[in-house]
């Protein structure tokens, strides 16, 4: 079958760009007949022989691909459970802490084409300040690490190298070849999607091996824990709000890539993208949701007479999207009269919030990588974290107190001088900033660091912008 495939696809007189959506396809196709770690590694491999043999990338690009590819996959070659904090409660799972660690192909991946960019040109150009901030941070990461040598932070350090790495390899290749960024991008939206719309219609996981359910609910998956019980689409991420986080980034560069070839196709495509993230029933996701469209559609506001032709002549699907949008936002509206309340997600949020200014002013040069919780045990605990021993629900102050106040200068500094480019008329790029700040919103509730592959696709995203935009004079 795989020799017919690439038979085929050589013989086929279409565009590259064509040619690499068919690959592409069929990648994520397979990815649902994935039934254990051995065939898994088999469709890397086949994707990767198409890639290079058939159309006939450099070994570093072909592994650039691959490697992107390989981001929102966390299944493990091997993997090893690490304790950080011991439970307070035998019988409660969650009022302890431990790290899920292992050999993924992002990682092996990743480290081949670090070992391939050792010898690639280095560029004459001078390094930007926001570049220089985010090496420092990097160097402070590895001072830190030495400093409370331990596993648990090493497997932090090695998450952290790899994120940062996915900026500076996205950097070099988006470069040279920034169509790649709107096709790969649009290629794993869309398996998200499908993916995500087969949960939600099923309204349980698929049993597929690419899906991380936790072992407690293999079979029901995720449900809400305050509020009425509703099961949350995950997708292939490891929490329902992880997914939503990483769909928020993907959902305004798809609009804009599919809108300038077919806008029925981008709205129609985006609109079933909006009903998966409501579908994980994060709250987030609305704020994300808005901030997208509302920033997207003065880009495309010259077709402005197109869309709203486009609606009426639609007006049945329409309906039908504003109606099931309504029904997974308005069961989730009852959950926010307890989000303050005593053991609210709210409060609890809160709680961890102050814990970590407290973990900061006692520790301005961080606590180690991975090892926010073990700091959060050592100080006195509120009876409501008892049973929520878990890292604090923001982002910029979990690096802060990992790696402290100098850390999260550095990479506040850095996201920020990214992001401050020159005006551009270019609607990918322009989506692109659109999705670096959908993550900046839902990384003030969650923890996107070394969790899931949200923050690896947000630097992905940074490196595109800081490779096509020009940085502000402010």
């Amino acid at each position: 079958m795989a020799r017919t495939l690439i038979y085929t696809i050589s013989k086929l007189k279409i565009s590259n760009n064509l040619r690499l959506f068919a690959i592409l396809s069929f990648f994520f196709v397979s990815l649902f007949f994935v039934f254990n770690v051995k065939s898994f590694i088999l469709v890397f491999i086949i994707l990767f022989a198409l890639l290079f043999f058939i159309e006939q990338y450099s070994l570093a690009l072909t592994t650039f691909i691959t490697l992107v590819l390989s981001l929102p996959f966390e299944n493990n070659l091997r993997q090893w459970v690490i304790p950080v904090t011991q439970r307070v409660f035998i019988d409660v799972p969650t009022s302890g802490y431990e790290l899920f660690f292992g050999f993924s192909l992002k990682i092996i991946f990743g480290l081949f084409l670090f070992l391939l960019l050792i010898r690639y040109k280095k560029s004459t150009d001078p390094i930007p300040k926001s570049d220089i901030a985010l090496i420092l941070f990097l160097i402070l990461g590895f001072f830190s690490t030495f400093y409370f040598w331990n596993l648990i932070t090493i497997v932090g350090l090695v998450r952290l190298w790899l994120s940062i790495f996915f900026y500076f390899a996205a950097k070099v290749f988006f470069k040279d070849h920034p169509w790649l960024f709107p096709i790969l991008i649009t290629g794993i939206y869309i398996f998200s999607t499908f993916f995500g719309l087969a949960q939600l219609s099923r309204q349980k996981p698929l049993g597929k091996f690419i899906e991380l359910v936790p072992s407690f609910s293999q079979e029901e998956g995720y449900s809400t824990t305050d509020g009425k019980s509703q099961y949350r689409v995950s997708g292939y991420i490891s929490h329902p709000v992880y997914f939503g986080s990483f769909m928020g980034i993907l959902l305004p560069i798809f609009i804009a890539s599919i809108y300038g070839f077919s806008p029925i196709v981008a709205l129609f495509g985006g609109g079933l993208g909006i009903l998966v993230m409501l579908g994980t029933h994060s709250r987030t996701t609305w704020f994300t949701i808005f901030l997208s469209l509302l920033l997207l559609y003065p880009q495309i506001s010259p077709s402005r007479k197109y869309i709203l032709s486009l609606i009426t002549r639609h007006r049945l699907i329409v309906l039908l999207f504003i109606a099931a949008s309504l029904f997974l936002v308005i069961s989730r509206l009852p959950s926010i009269t307890s989000l303050f309340t005593k053991n609210g997600n709210g409060s609890i949020r809160g709680v961890l919030a102050l814990q970590s200014l407290i973990i900061i002013s006692q520790n301005p040069l961080g606590v180690g990588l991975n090892q926010f919780t073990k700091s959060l045990t050592d100080l006195p605990l509120p009876p409501s974290l008892n049973g929520f021993i878990v890292p604090v629900h923001n982002t910029i102050l979990l690096i802060t107190s990992e790696l402290g106040v100098l850390g999260g200068a550095l990479f506040i500094y850095f996201v920020i001088k990214t992001l401050l480019v020159k005006k551009t008329k270019n609607v990918i790029h322009f989506s692109a900033i659109i999705g670096a700040l959908a993550f900046i919103v839902s990384s003030q509730f969650h923890p996107l660091l070394n969790l899931d592959p949200t923050f690896d696709l947000f630097m992905l995203t940074l490196g595109f912008i800081s490779s096509q935009c020009l940085p502000s004079k402010t």
